[in-house]
């Protein structure tokens, strides 16, 4: 239920990056929609604990390490929940 959670707080995080870009910057920001498209599809299966979500929820954290600082430090408290 924590990587539910954390999830989803991803995408809610996400969602307002791209609000904000759109608003200050008026940058699209089509990059991130993906993302925050994926993190909310893997907040609904690893809600009802598919095996395939996890997977991809290590697959996700271990492109976020490459992230530096900001991703790091996101995938270091992240990967734990993985279990």
């Amino acid at each position: 239920m924590k990587l539910a959670k954390f999830h989803l707080g991803l995408s809610i995080f996400y969602v307002m990056v791209i609000l904000m870009l759109n608003y200050f910057i008026g940058f699209p920001s089509i990059v991130l929609f993906p993302i925050a498209l994926i993190n909310f599809f893997l907040f609904f299966s690893s809600k009802n604990k598919n095996e395939f979500s996890r997977k991809i929820s290590v697959g996700l954290g271990v492109l976020m390490i490459a992230a530096f600082p900001i991703g790091t430090i996101i995938a270091f408290h992240y990967l734990p929940y993985t279990d």
